[in-house]
């Protein structure tokens, strides 16, 4: 009698820890494959929380210099100097990262027609799936981020 409540009391316990488990795994894959996109819509459905999550970058923006301030003690221009190169850096940053994406995108199908010219009708065919195959994985990759 003893022994058969101990071994519920285990199998109690195991099924409690194997419920906490499931759940984590559950909640990595859910926060790795789908909020990314789940947020992507609901921003284009809201373009005021858009607009609110700009304004978070701004006030960022606004503390760093704020604290760049308290320590260095700039004086105004020199604020206004670094107000200034931080806009320039960011818009930089998004025109030299759109071209490296166009950049990368054509070494990628320079590439792909490279390979196709030495493959068999065949092995092109085969090649032409793989190619797919990896292409979806790498725009599940991307929705992620």
């Amino acid at each position: 009698m003893k022994k058969g409540i101990v071994y519920l009391i285990i199998l109690g316990i195991l099924c409690f820890i194997s419920g906490i488990g499931v759940g984590i795994v559950f909640e990595k894959y859910y926060t790795q494959t789908h909020l990314p996109q789940v947020l992507r819509e609901h921003f284009k459905k809201h373009p005021k929380r858009l607009e609110a999550k700009k304004e978070k970058t701004k006030r960022f923006q606004e503390r760093f210099l704020k604290k760049l301030d308290q320590n260095l003690a700039l004086s105004p221009e020199q604020e206004e100097k670094i107000r200034t190169i931080l806009e320039e850096s960011r818009k930089a940053l998004k025109e030299k990262t759109e071209i490296l994406r166009k950049e990368l995108a054509r070494i990628k199908e320079e590439s792909k027609n490279k390979i196709l010219e030495n493959l068999t009708p065949e092995q092109k065919e085969k090649f032409e799936e793989i190619f797919h195959r990896l292409e979806g994985k790498v725009k599940r990759f991307k929705k992620r981020f």
